[in-house]
């Protein structure tokens, strides 16, 4: 891959909180950004393919699949949002660009020729740990003492619940993927509990979210937190993702 042939980029992401806020700086008109649906933008006689897998593996394999027409005009994929931190020295808001990509299973998949992509000096106030290895583990890794089990298990750095998965998705495709990740909880940030998380998301109603938050009061203390540092990992990733996606674009800063 050379980068002048870099015409087509498709950035994807988890959730749709994680995209839009780069949609919105290339396309400021779009009001709509939903999960499965791709939004494209021209930049500079280029294009931007945006679209959201939603959350876990079932998803990201059930809903790349409905894009596979447009891959043949994509040169290069960005997958873009947020991860926990395994590393203790990773802190809030910290840029995570992978090398490697791992699942508990044992399978791993690297990510090939980093440094064709023009990163050097890309101005942020926050760290960038380049180059590290992420977990994608298929349940919330909320408790400290999980994260060291991973850490010692996996020797990784971060963990999300999607990368491996779009990762394996778009090499068995044959296009170059990059993921870009900013860390939303430290390693010993207090997390909400597992069960409360899934007992949260599978709520259906508003009713029912707003019983299991008087039921579990600090637990929702913690998702809020989490909630508010989800938010500001957003900001820093998009901003990192522009400037980087800018540099693709040809467009001056």
């Amino acid at each position: 891959m050379k980068k002048e042939v870099i015409n087509n980029i498709l950035c994807i992401s988890a959730m749709a909180s994680e995209v839009k806020p780069l949609v919105k700086e290339y396309s400021p008109k779009t009001s709509k950004v939903k999960r499965g649906k791709v939004i494209e933008v021209s930049c500079n006689d280029k294009n931007i393919y945006f679209f959201i897998t939603g959350v876990g593996r079932k998803n990201v394999l059930k809903n790349l699949k409905t894009i596979e027409h447009i891959l043949d005009k994509v040169d290069i994929v960005v997958l873009v949002g947020v991860c926990g931190a395994i590393d203790e020295r990773y802190k809030m808001g910290d840029v995570v660009i992978p090398e490697a990509i791992t699942k508990r299973a044992g399978n791993e998949i690297l990510i090939k020729n980093l440094d064709l992509l023009p990163w050097k000096d890309i101005k942020i106030s926050k760290s960038v740990h380049k180059g590290v290895r992420l977990l994608t583990d298929d349940s919330f890794v909320t408790q400290e003492e999980k994260k060291d089990i991973r850490k010692k298990q996996y020797e990784i750095s971060a963990v999300d619940m999607e990368s491996f998965y779009g990762v394996s998705f778009f090499v068995e495709k044959q296009k170059p993927i990059y993921v870009i990740k900013s860390v939303s909880d430290r390693f010993n940030s207090p997390l909400p509990r597992e069960s409360f998380l899934i007992e949260h998301y599978s709520k259906k109603s508003f009713i029912g979210m707003l019983k299991n938050f008087i039921l579990h009061p600090q637990e929702t203390y913690k998702l809020l937190l989490l909630l508010k540092n989800i938010k500001y990992a957003i900001k820093i990733n998009t901003r990192y993702v522009k400037e980087l996606l800018d540099r693709l674009l040809g467009v001056q800063t």
